[in-house]
């Protein structure tokens, strides 16, 4: 069977929200600062949420969490956060 792309929302820090691309537990976006390669993140299933969890864009140093729900044994991002 085919991976679901769908698209989830981006929530990010004073600024009107975004979108990004979620594939099962993982997702992909575009950072704030316009890096043209996508950041790509797993979905976060501990809270508080682990520094490991969190994603860093490497040229602007941003942070985002990858936010998760669970169904069962299945886990699916459902968004992005800036943190």
């Amino acid at each position: 069977m085919p991976q679901e792309q769908r698209v989830i929302p981006l929530v990010l820090f004073r600024r009107a929200p975004s979108e990004a691309v979620g594939v099962a537990d993982y997702a992909a976006w575009i950072c704030v600062c316009r890096r043209s390669q996508p950041l790509l993140g797993r979905a976060a299933t501990a809270q508080p949420v682990l520094e490991s969890s969190k994603v860093k864009c490497p040229d602007c140093g941003r942070g985002y969490v990858v936010v998760a729900a669970t169904s069962g044994k299945e886990v699916k991002a459902v968004e992005v956060r800036e943190v």
